[in-house]
């Protein structure tokens, strides 16, 4: 996939909470043996959203579980954090898989850091995954759209620049490119593929 995927950890929020927990003891009867496991279940509500446009890239409920053998006669305590904090690492792993995969199918979108004459930084690099000599638009943010009944950005207003051309990538965050048509670029605009390009 030429236009890749890049994200920076500051472009979005993950909020959540944790909506249910509980503890079972179950008993596993085997040929040879018979196990009792206390077993904490937790159900966390989650979104993962985009910072800068408001809005939300995924919308969840997770459930994670973590076994501990039970040993001995005696009632187990009140409280073992260890079954809550299990339950938890693996309801957020799970979590954190979907949020990756949902990443990684999202198109690359950056942003030019610096223009000097025809030859251009962005926020791209060699995570970005877009190859040398792929073309990209840029465009310029005229206005914020934003709801008027709760005053979150639902998009942008953008009207085209021109269009680039990765030449290099200094290391695994910036990429200089050179201008393909256009005018008028300036640091802070954005970097998208082309539409419609066969290289996506």
């Amino acid at each position: 996939n030429d236009t890749g995927s890049s994200f920076d950890a500051l472009d979005f929020r993950l909020s959540g909470a944790i909506t249910a927990y509980s503890e079972v003891e179950e008993q596993i009867d085997t040929t040879f043996s018979r196990k009792r496991y206390i077993v904490a279940r937790v159900t966390v509500d989650y979104a993962f959203s985009d910072i800068t446009t408001g809005r939300s890239l995924v919308v969840e409920s997770g459930a994670g579980e973590y076994r501990k053998i039970a040993t001995g006669v005696q009632e187990r305590p009140a409280f073992d954090p260890d079954l809550r904090d299990g339950a938890l690492r693996d309801a957020l792993a799970k979590a954190t898989g979907k949020i990756i995969r949902k990443l990684g199918s999202m198109p690359f979108q950056g942003k030019l850091l610096a223009v000097d004459g025809a030859s251009l930084v962005l926020k791209a690099g060699r995570r970005s995954r877009l190859k040398e000599g792929i073309q990209l638009a840029v465009y310029r943010v005229n206005k914020v759209l934003v709801d008027p009944d709760n005053g979150q950005v639902l998009g942008y207003k953008e009207s085209k620049v021109g269009v680039i051309q990765i030449s290099d990538h200094r290391d695994e965050n910036l990429s200089s490119a050179t201008i393909v048509s256009g005018s008028g670029f300036k640091a802070g605009n954005v970097v998208k593929p082309l539409p419609y390009s066969n290289s996506q």
